[in-house]
């Protein structure tokens, strides 16, 4: 709630300069119909309605400044607030001024036109101020109070009913000063609730979306080696092989396997074997394109998917990335383990099948015969290395 307290006071401060472009002008013309009708044909307070007037021209321009100050220089709000009432309040005065001192005593349709134009810039006034409750108040009062008193000092019947009438007005323009404060307060209260609401549920559909995408990560992936599991490969296997076939284009299909595993995990434990399964597996990734898929389909096994690659290309890079397991120094518990060797079966499809299974079928009878041939081999159909 802070927070949004403190947008609407933002927004509050923000309509009222706004506002200025329309009431600046506006109090500008009504100040020069009453300039005219007092001037000309009021001899003895025309050096009075002149400096009146004057003082006009200058808080408009006054107001102007602050107008463009604010819009120049991001400072307090509560500043520029303050800022605003003090120009806005001297404007107010001058109507006071005009409705008291500068009033004809001897003229009526001069004094009707006074009353009548203040009562228009009043009401005019609480539309442009409804903003700020304590401006739209000070700026009623300012610009009808001072009209009242002196009806009342005029004394006889006209006077008085007039009185009445305007101070029936000033609490009028007062009650709708408030109500109008209030209206606009919980409008723009519940336009920053409603904001502030779709930027939770906009943050909480990200969150969402994060955590979906770490729960989908966590099924796709091993969580010991980080490579991908068979979930994951059916997916991408069956995309790669369709297009593969569709296309024309071959795709090699690696089954392979860690000789002697076994003896690591039972000579020196389980978590030494762990650490062969992630070293094995760190060299994988580091070797293998963006576009193929590394997977650990369980144990000491790996699925390898080589995307675009024939045959001969597919034995090269395998023979480099046995050479680079092979030569891989693993240690557990600043132990030196024995060197790990892969045996390995390279499956090509199309060539060799036409479905996931078939293609799977074909390369894990190569990885046996490798594995029957002595392992530490790489095996595709009748030929060993």
């Amino acid at each position: 709630m802070p927070k949004i307290r403190r947008k609407i006071f933002r927004e509050q401060v923000n309509i009222l300069h706004h506002n200025l472009l329309a009431s600046i002008p506006a109090n500008f013309i009504c100040a020069a119909v009453v300039f005219s009708g007092l001037y000309f044909q009021h001899a003895e307070n025309s050096r009075l309605v002149l400096g009146w007037f004057i003082s006009v021209v200058f808080v408009s321009l006054l107001r102007f400044l602050g107008l463009f100050y604010y819009n120049q220089h991001l400072r307090s709000d509560l500043f520029n607030l303050y800022l605003f009432i003090i120009a806005m309040s001297l404007s107010a005065a001058l109507w006071g001024v005009a409705g008291s001192i500068l009033m004809p005593n001897d003229n009526l349709m001069k004094q009707v036109l006074i009353i009548v134009v203040i009562a228009g810039v009043t009401a005019g006034g609480i539309q442009t101020l409804n903003a700020s409750l304590a401006a739209s108040l000070i700026y009623v009062c300012l610009c009808v109070l001072p009209l009242s008193l002196w009806l009342f000092l005029q004394g006889g019947f006209i006077y008085t009913i007039i009185g009445v009438a305007m101070t029936t007005y000033l609490l009028f323009m007062l009650v709708t000063s408030v109500r109008s404060y209030r209206l606009l307060e919980s409008s723009l209260t519940l336009r920053f609730e409603n904001l502030s609401l779709i930027e939770d549920l906009s943050d909480s559909n990200k969150k969402l979306s994060q955590l979906r995408e770490i729960l989908y990560e966590q099924t796709i992936r091993d969580p010991l080696t980080g490579l991908y599991n068979r979930r994951y490969l059916d997916d991408f296997f069956n995309r790669e092989l369709n297009l593969a076939v569709r296309e024309n284009k071959a795709l090699s299909v690696v089954m392979a396997d860690l000789d002697n595993f076994k003896n690591i995990n039972d000579k020196y434990g389980h978590e030494a074997g762990d650490a062969v399964l992630k070293s094995v597996s760190r060299l994988l990734k580091e070797n293998m394109r963006v576009t193929d898929s590394t997977c650990r389909i369980g144990g000491d096994e790996f699925l390898l998917v080589l995307v675009d690659t024939e045959l001969s290309a597919a034995t090269q890079r395998l023979q480099r990335i046995r050479d680079i397991i092979k030569q891989e120094k693993i240690y557990f518990n600043n132990r030196l383990l024995p060197a790990i060797t892969l045996s390995v079966g390279i499956a090509e499809a199309p060539a060799q099948g036409e479905t996931v299974n078939e293609i799977i079928r074909v390369a894990d009878e190569a990885l046996y015969l490798a594995k029957q041939s002595g392992k530490n081999k790489m095996h595709f159909q009748d030929l060993v290395t």
